[in-house]
């Protein structure tokens, strides 16, 4: 193997995924998010940057604030990283809405007369000429740190994946994992198609007769399906084709049966 194109790191974490089930993009994308989740938890929830950091994007998205949550909870056994961090930002959210009532108190008096009514009603009516009254307060300035993460490792990897393909050994090794997701085979594909136009055509034609197969596997599995071939015994491809396909057009699986950010850690 040669590791003059990609660290061997990657080429480690590589070997790892593609031999798990489902894309190797999205399975790097998540352990570089659950590492990063896991050390903030283990020894940065009082660190000062990572404090402002989180007060300034009001702590995480959704799919990642329940991911702090479950992680905390399974690794820990306790909420105590997520009590600090969120009692701040509670605090935070609360002094924003203050500051919005306060505002609303200002545009509109309490028992405002019939003409204060319509003259509201006319602001809000002119809102291309005045200005909106925003809950600035509770508009995140930043974006959420885990998605940040995740995004960067996306882009490395990505890179990464392209640069091993040109290698032999990595190939081969990608022709037989599982392959990318549609949507990492996209963004795979454009970035490729200009600095290594033979690995996206190896990309390409790899993904084309994977899909091929699975294809013939789904339309087997639907015909078995039916009671008049029932006795037909599925092939065990045949029988996992509904999740290869959810696989390639879905993605990582990220509901895991329970629902958004409740994957086991």
């Amino acid at each position: 193997m040669s590791y003059d194109k990609i660290p061997m790191i990657a080429w480690v974490d590589f070997k790892e995924v593609f031999r798990q089930s489902g894309c190797p993009i999205c399975h790097l994308q998540r352990k570089v998010v659950e590492r990063y989740i896991f050390h903030l938890l283990w020894e940065n929830v009082n660190d000062v940057t990572t404090r402002v950091h989180l007060a300034r994007s009001l702590g995480f998205c959704p799919e990642h604030t329940w991911q702090l949550y479950h992680t905390e909870i399974s690794r820990f056994g306790s909420g105590l990283g997520i009590s600090i961090i969120y009692e701040d930002l509670a605090r935070s959210v609360v002094s924003g809405l203050r500051d919005f009532e306060m505002h609303l108190s200002d545009y509109l008096p309490e028992r405002p007369h019939w003409w204060q009514r319509g003259w509201a009603q006319l602001r809000a009516a002119l809102r291309r000429i005045a200005p909106v009254l925003q809950p600035t307060g509770i508009i995140p300035a930043e974006q959420c740190q885990a998605c940040v993460y995740s995004t960067e490792a996306e882009e490395r990897y990505i890179h990464w994946l392209v640069e091993g393909c040109a290698d032999s050994a990595f190939s081969r090794l990608y022709t037989a994992s599982d392959g990318l997701c549609l949507l990492h085979l996209r963004q795979t594909l454009a970035w490729a198609a200009q600095a290594y136009p033979d690995v996206a055509r190896f990309l390409a034609g790899t993904t084309a007769a994977k899909l091929e197969t699975l294809s013939a596997d789904l339309s087997e599995y639907a015909r078995k399906q039916a009671w008049q071939y029932r006795h037909e015994k599925m092939t065990e491809d045949e029988q996992n084709a509904p999740r290869r396909a959810s696989q390639f057009f879905g993605g990582l699986d990220r509901w895991n049966g329970q629902g958004r950010g409740m994957e086991s850690i």
